[in-house]
């Protein structure tokens, strides 16, 4: 009799350990499983974000008919959401690498998945070499 409850206590025994096991197994999988939402929702919120890019831009130089030039191409919002408050600053260099020009060009609002159609004409004092254009929102 003594023998088969000890062999029913080292039973249960055995069933505790495999059940506490089983529930840190479980514990360490739902941290890991957190983390990764946390991880995808981070990504999805990046990917939804305003995101501009200036897409086929080109500038040609009026000199000498008149000291400026024409900036073309397209701001595109890749992302899902409205970048507000866009701003579009030209900046014209001389082959010294002298700034010449800066001029902020005011685009407003551009909606996610679309784009706004830049042709501006900046005027400037010097000899133009080359143009660098960035992008700012709010």
């Amino acid at each position: 009799m003594a023998e088969i409850e000890k062999k029913g206590t080292e039973k249960a025994k055995v069933s505790l350990i495999i059940i506490a096991v089983l529930v840190v197994i479980l514990a360490i999988s739902s941290v890991l499983l957190y983390a990764r939402i946390v991880t995808l929702e981070n990504e999805i919120r990046y990917l939804k974000a305003p995101q501009l890019h200036l897409v086929g831009e080109y500038w040609t130089d009026n000199y000498p008919l008149s000291a400026s030039i024409d900036l073309y191409g397209s701001v595109f919002n890749s992302g899902s959401q409205t970048a507000y408050n866009v701003t579009l600053t030209v900046r014209i260099y001389d082959t010294n690498d002298a700034l010449l020009k800066t001029r902020e060009i005011p685009l407003g609002n551009i909606v996610g998945k679309s784009f706004e159609t830049v042709d501006i004409e900046v005027q400037y004092s010097g000899d133009a070499d080359h143009v660098i254009s960035t992008l700012e929102f709010d």
